[in-house]
């Protein structure tokens, strides 16, 4: 009953999201700033140093979209210990890639930096959940894979819950390791 219990709230979270899949397609603004009330928690046991292997489907080049536009992130493993994201701007023709954040096994814990530092409470081969260590706000981060070029984020706040989509872009990946700093 317990095991169903800790499950429960990523269901519900999961359930909410294809909801407003569903939504969105009929109408694109749908989802694009959609915050939405949420008490659901996600628990689990931190992994060991063979996470990495687990986050394989987060590396290559995403396009999420904002109130303000499309956003573009590059995810690069990094060593055997750490993928990169690296933020891609476009404007105006110009391209401009710099660090944005990374996933880091340190000290035996799973964390991501971004630059604030949220610990992992759940990394399987479809979900990465993390929590704020410093509680300035934002109490948890999800993603979910959704194995179809997609993954989700949640940004649980204390009273509400923000999400988007990203798409796979893998056409861009070459195109973006030329702008990588070697």
């Amino acid at each position: 009953m317990k095991k169903e219990l800790l499950f429960l709230p990523t269901l519900v979270c999961l359930c909410l999201l294809l909801w407003n899949s569903a939504r969105a397609q009929e109408n694109p603004q749908v989802l694009v700033g959609t915050t939405v009330r949420a008490t659901a928690t996600v628990q689990g046991t931190l992994v060991d140093s063979t996470f990495l292997p687990k986050t394989h489907w987060l590396i290559g080049t995403w396009k999420g979209m904002t109130n303000q536009g499309p956003f573009y992130e590059t995810w690069r493993q990094q060593n055997d210990n750490s993928l990169r994201c690296y933020s891609i701007a476009i404007k105006g023709g110009d391209t401009t890639v710099k660090v944005n954040s990374r996933i880091v096994l340190r000290e035996g814990t799973i964390v991501f930096e971004d630059p604030d530092v949220w610990k992992a409470t759940r990394v399987t081969t479809n979900e990465m959940t993390f929590e704020n260590l410093t509680d300035k706000g934002m109490r948890r981060i999800i993603w979910l894979n959704t194995k179809e070029n997609h993954w989700w984020t949640l940004i649980q706040y204390p009273k509400s819950t923000f999400y988007y989509d990203l798409v796979s872009m893998p056409e861009l990946d070459k195109a973006v390791n030329k702008l990588l700093p070697k």
